[in-house]
């Protein structure tokens, strides 16, 4: 990858990171599936009347917003509506990056190199630290939903590798369109019309600004950046950059919350790190190597023989 698209994905992480804290904020004020309603509505109104539809079948733009913004973030709202606390889910939420490797693997048929298992395996090792010393705050149903909605962005990964041709923005756009005839049904009848009234007319100006938040940056920056980096690279160069994502989300968590930063956070934040090193360096180096020990050889037999 280049250094302007590593900035980028890492920049997406960051997005992602701070995103957890946005998302429980606005859920004070709104239910779960109300606030993910609103949040693809505003997602898709009024771009979908500047940006034209992605010239692709109607399956896979509708699979790519069922998958990625419906399925995907129902489940997530819900899990922490249930009680999962902002820095647990943004870890949790990263099993998207073994969903993704797998599903990429034997659909795509994209297989992971060795050094980009290895590192995947290392940031995982510092995924375990942090599950090891949170694991008395999660609750179950909460887990299952995180679990849920991280499948969900997996599957929805490899419907933006088959968009890549497609305008990155116009699939944000229409993607959100199609996410809304599975959250607006689901937000009437699980939270019903007097709930959705009541938490519209009781609105903060906090929530307002955290669904902006959601809207403007998460999505139509985040995704934007996302879909651009997953049509120029395979899903296991990118992936692993959303590791970083509960990283941030611990460091934003304290500078928000005053959620305090131990040292098995540190030990957590350091190994996710180097397996990423590893994952986006490792190749570069292997190939420069690879190259100068070609080079070397060339000019070896190059040379011309000397007669004694």
């Amino acid at each position: 990858m280049s250094a302007k698209h590593i900035f980028l994905a890492i920049m997406t992480a960051a997005i992602w990171g701070c995103n957890f804290i946005f998302i429980s904020m606005a859920l004070v004020d709104l239910p779960p599936y109300l606030l993910c309603a609103l949040r693809f509505f505003f997602s898709c109104f009024p771009a979908i009347f500047f940006l034209p539809k992605p010239n692709v079948s109607f399956k896979l733009i509708m699979g790519y917003g069922l998958l990625m913004f419906g399925v995907q973030f129902a489940l997530l709202f819900a899990g922490m509506y249930a009680g999962m606390p902002p820095g647990l889910t943004s870890l949790v939420f990263q099993s998207q990056v073994f969903f993704s490797l797998f599903m990429a693997a034997i659909f795509l048929d994209e297989i992971p190199s060795p050094l980009q298992l290895i590192g995947s395996v290392v940031s995982f090792a510092g995924l375990g630290v942090v599950w090891v010393n949170y694991t008395d705050a999660a609750s179950w149903v909460g887990f299952a939903l995180i679990i849920g909605a991280a499948a969900a962005m997996g599957g929805g990964n490899l419907f933006s590798r088959k968009l890549a041709h497609v305008n990155s923005y116009s699939v944000v756009a229409w993607g959100s369109l199609f996410s809304l005839p599975l959250l607006i049904p689901l937000s009437l009848y699980m939270e019903g019309p007097t709930v959705i009234a009541q938490s519209l007319t009781h609105v903060s100006w906090t929530t307002v600004g955290a669904l902006c938040f959601t809207v403007y940056i998460s999505t139509w920056i985040g995704y934007g950046a996302w879909n651009q980096l997953l049509r120029q690279y395979s899903i296991a160069a990118v992936i692993p950059f959303t590791l970083l994502v509960p990283v941030f989300g611990i460091i934003f968590s304290h500078m928000a919350l005053g959620e305090p930063i131990q040292h098995w956070k540190l030990l957590s934040a350091w190994l996710i790190i180097c397996g990423l090193g590893i994952n986006v360096l490792g190749s570069r180096l292997l190939l420069r190597r690879q190259r100068s020990l070609e080079t070397i050889a060339t000019d070896v037999t190059d040379a011309p023989v000397k007669a004694v």
